[in-house]
């Protein structure tokens, strides 16, 4: 393929993503989905600058991870506004690992921050794959299943390097998880006990 045809494949990608984050955030505003995940959307939005800057110092395209910053900063937006803040254990845990695969990111930079990013970002959706697998919010399986064409995309404009690919591939199989476990059937609640 020809490289502008690449590279508009990429930026499809980086905006189709970035518009479903916009997309979910309205759907937060109206009420459309609950106001849940806002701990991931923080880390998210943090750690997508982050990734930018480390795709940038390793000379790869930057629409899908611009795409993603640009959304999960209005959507965390949104959730602040709309939602109620919680900090859990599950949050700590995310956060610190979040926090020192970001360290090694900043640290070292080129494919070792690559990789230290990727695991930042997969950290940082551990709070919100956990809620969704005590109560799955249907409403978000199109965040989650465009984010994964935006990765396929992303892998078809790709010169197929490691570097190229493997935030890709990353991203593809978090955000295939999380189509899966949101389309699951809910929970049952269990019964009060009886007094």
């Amino acid at each position: 393929m020809n490289t502008s045809l690449l590279t508009d494949i990429a930026y499809y990608g980086g905006l189709l993503s970035a518009l479903f984050l916009v997309r979910y955030a309205a759907q937060i505003w109206f009420g459309k989905a609950p106001p849940t995940g806002q701990t991931s959307f923080l880390m998210w939005t943090i750690l997508d600058v982050l990734l930018v800057v480390n795709t940038i110092r390793v000379g790869k395209p930057i629409l899908l991870p611009l795409g993603w910053t640009v959304g999960a900063f209005l959507v965390f937006l949104t959730l602040r506004i709309r939602g109620k803040w919680e900090w859990t254990k599950e949050d700590t845990i995310a956060a610190s690992a979040a926090a020192i695969a970001a360290l090694v990111s900043l640290s070292f930079g080129g494919r070792i921050g690559l990789i230290a990013s990727i695991a930042a970002m997969t950290s940082a959706g551990i709070p919100v794959l956990l809620q969704n697998l005590k109560n799955p919010v249907r409403a978000t399986f199109p965040l989650w299943f465009v984010t994964v064409l935006s990765c396929i995309f992303t892998l078809l404009a790709s010169d197929r390097s490691f570097d190229g690919t493997v935030l890709a591939w990353s991203s593809l199989t978090f955000n295939g998880t999380m189509s899966i476990i949101v389309m699951l059937p809910p929970r049952p609640q269990a019964a009060p006990a009886a007094t």
